[in-house]
Order: C-alpha cells, then sequence, then structure tokens
C-alpha cells in the first residue's frame, strides 16, 4: 500500500508517520476536550509522544491519515483493518477530527476520501464500516455524501456528563456497483443531491445569497480561474434551490432542467455566491398550471458573484415540472 500524499485543493493528505507524533497529539487531545461526546476517551487518555511515535507507524492493518494545509496538521483520521482472521475482509473509519479553522474547507471530505481509496485498493477489502454519534448531523451528511449508508442504531454506546450516546452504524460497500435508490424528494436543500455534494456545494452563509462554491484548485481551469463547468453546475443548482424554497418540499414534482442560457461575465476567483429570481406572476403562473394542468415551465434568473464581489455569470435556466398524478388528483 502507497504512502504518497494526496494534494487536495487546500489540503494535502498523507498517512502520518513518528516524526508527526507531536502534532498529532495536539490534534487528537483538541478533539477529546471539544467534542467530548463524538469520542470515548477522555483528554488524559492520549499516550505520551514515544507510545504515539509507535502507534503511528503504519502497518498493513492500520494507518492514520492527516490533512495538512501550510504545513500544519489540520485533521486527523484512523483507517484500522478487523483483527480476526475471518473478518479481514473489512476496515472500519475512527477518530475523524478537523480543527475549528480549517472546517467547511473539504479537510475532512479529503481525509475520507483518501482513506477509503487505500482500502479500496488493499487486497481482501471489500467493506469499510465507521460509528458516529447520532447528534453529529454534519459528519453524517458527510459519509453518506462518501456513499456510506445507516445499518444499525447502537443504544447507550457511551456516557458522558451523565448522558448516554446513541451511535449510527455505517457501512460502504467498496466496488458497490447496485444502482442508486432515486431521491423522492428533498425538504432541505439541494445541496443534499449526490452530484452537488460531491461538487462540494453549500447554503451561503450570506443571507442575500442562496448557494456557494468554495474555493478549489480541483474547481480552476488552465488560467487558474473558475471553471465555466462548474459555475454552470452552481448555476443550475441555484435554480433549483429557488424552487425548493418556494415549494417548500420536492415532495410530488419531478422537476427537470430543460434549457440553460449563460453569461459569461468576468473570469471568477475563489469562492463563488449566487442569487436567483423569478417575476412573482411568473411563480403565480407556476402554481396555476401545476394546480389545473398538472405540468408547467418556468424561467429562473442566476446570478453568479465571486469573492471580491465581481459579477461573473448571468443565467436563464429553465424548468419543466410535472406534478406526479397521484398528487395531482389530491389537488
Amino acid at each position: 500500500m502507497s504512502n504518497s500524499p494526496h494534494d487536495t485543493a487546500l489540503f494535502a493528505v498523507r498517512v502520518l508517520a513518528a516524526a508527526d507524533a507531536e502534532a498529532y497529539q495536539i490534534v487528537r487531545r483538541r478533539a477529546l476536550e471539544e467534542e467530548p461526546f463524538a469520542f470515548g476517551p477522555l483528554p488524559e487518555d492520549v499516550p505520551n509522544v514515544s507510545e504515539t511515535a509507535r502507534n503511528l507507524d503504519a502497518t498493513d492493518d492500520r494507518c492514520f491519515f492527516g490533512g495538512f494545509r501550510g504545513g500544519q496538521l489540520a485533521g486527523i483520521l484512523r483507517l484500522s483493518r478487523y483483527e480476526a482472521p475471518n473478518e479481514k475482509h473489512r476496515a472500519y473509519l475512527a477518530g475523524l477530527y478537523v480543527l475549528p479553522q480549517f472546517r467547511r474547507g473539504g479537510c475532512g471530505r479529503a481525509l475520507v476520501c483518501e482513506a477509503t481509496k487505500r482500502a479500496a485498493a488493499t487486497s481482501g477489502i471489500r467493506r469499510v464500516n465507521l460509528s458516529v454519534v447520532t447528534q453529529q448531523e454534519a459528519a453524517i451528511h458527510l459519509y453518506e455524501s462518501l456513499g456510506f449508508r445507516i445499518c444499525g442504531t447502537e443504544k447507550e454506546t457511551f456516557s458522558r456528563g451523565g448522558k448516554l450516546h446513541d451511535e449510527y452504524l455505517m457501512t460502504l460497500e467498496l466496488n458497490d456497483e447496485r444502482p442508486a435508490e432515486p431521491i423522492r424528494g428533498l425538504n432541505n436543500s439541494v445541496t443534499e443531491l449526490p452530484f452537488n455534494s460531491f461538487l462540494g456545494l453549500q447554503a451561503a452563509s450570506d443571507a442575500t445569497k442562496l448557494l456557494r462554491l468554495p474555493p478549489g484548485g480541483q474547481y480552476l481551469n488552465h488560467l487558474g480561474t473558475v471553471h465555466a463547468s462548474a459555475l454552470l453546475a452552481l448555476a443550475e443548482a441555484t435554480s433549483g434551490e429557488f424552487l425548493l424554497r418556494h415549494f417548500g418540499s420536492s415532495a410530488g414534482l419531478v422537476p427537470v432542467v430543460r434549457r440553460i442560457e449563460a453569461k459569461f461575465r468576468k473570469p471568477a476567483n475563489g469562492a463563488v455566491a449566487s442569487t436567483a429570481s423569478a417575476a412573482p406572476e411568473a411563480l403565480t403562473q407556476l402554481d396555476a398550471d401545476l394546480a389545473t394542468k398538472g405540468r408547467a415551465l418556468i424561467s429562473v434568473a442566476v446570478e453568479l458573484y465571486d469573492e471580491s464581489g465581481s459579477h461573473t455569470l448571468s443565467a436563464s435556466v429553465e424548468w419543466f415540472i410535472q406534478r406526479l398524478k397521484a398528487t395531482q388528483e389530491k389537488a
């Protein structure tokens, strides 16, 4: 198994070694102090430097990954193979943690991707498991976006501060060729869709914007600016987000993009955020057509702005929306 680093947009991910012991200790202790309910051990349980160095020596059955930015260890994760001879076809992830100042930048995703890639390249491993505290919604969303599925719940896994905590058991079948189940309805955001999650699209923190494409080298073109296809993907997703917020849920609806017309105004640099709008009368007509005809067309205007405020793209996204028959009959 290779120990070569895998460079992501903002983080370099590699297998840790004994020389990383002090840096690992700092991050691990911070994890146990900051999020005690997410980890079983206590901060005082962290081994000394020499023992940590021995533990970090990678073997065929265990290794620790670190995500680095600017030479600083920003996040950690352990990949271990089950020890029993009849369980060698399984591995598990544990101890994922990213320092607060590096969150929402893709470090956790990069660590999990690299660990599962290593597991998939290891002869005999067919499945990767993990457990996650049921309150850790952000972590659960990350794992699900990378293909992990909840396969059970372990009740009262551990106690902390007099409170008992449950954990979800999640599993990833490597080289799983089963077709993905269709998504029946969205209630929260189009960022939940597998492709949008894969791209890393996020809900914008700025109340005047809808979605955000984070900065990252994976989005760049040959000129070092944000690739046109990434901007178009953000524009399409933004129009869908706008309609989802209008309806409140996509349940009972089948929305399909029919046409996108876009004008690239200026090169985009760094993070890109979006806005969307539609004429009030167009939204009124949309609702009326769905209620009476069961189908409708609507165009949504989308504008994109990079982190400097430059207006980078204007687009019109035309949607065809059909109401499912059962839902239509109830209307």
